[in-house]
């Protein structure tokens, strides 16, 4: 299978590729629950939700998760060349 064939799978199946991935796997749970704790302490400490350093903040995060939705593609489509290698 090609690489665009298998990219088009990809977003295609995975509407949240993270979630659908590490499931509920305990280490992410506790880890992604720390997140959460910790960027609600700091939105209290920058000022409250509407807050430009909480604004910038956000637009961080939102570059941040682009580049996660690109490196489980990349891990995706790698595993999968290395499914077609090993079949070989």
């Amino acid at each position: 299978m090609n690489k665009e064939m298998m990219l088009h799978y990809f977003e295609t199946e995975y509407e949240d590729p993270i979630g659908e991935i590490v499931g509920d796997d305990p280490e992410f749970k506790k880890i992604n629950d720390l997140f959460f704790k910790k960027s609600e302490e700091l939105c209290q400490f920058v000022g409250g939700a509407n807050s430009p350093v909480w604004d910038l903040f956000e637009e961080v995060m939102d570059e941040y998760h682009k580049i996660e939705l690109i490196l489980s593609k990349a891990m995706y489509l790698k595993g999968a060349e290395d499914r077609e290698k090993m079949l070989k």
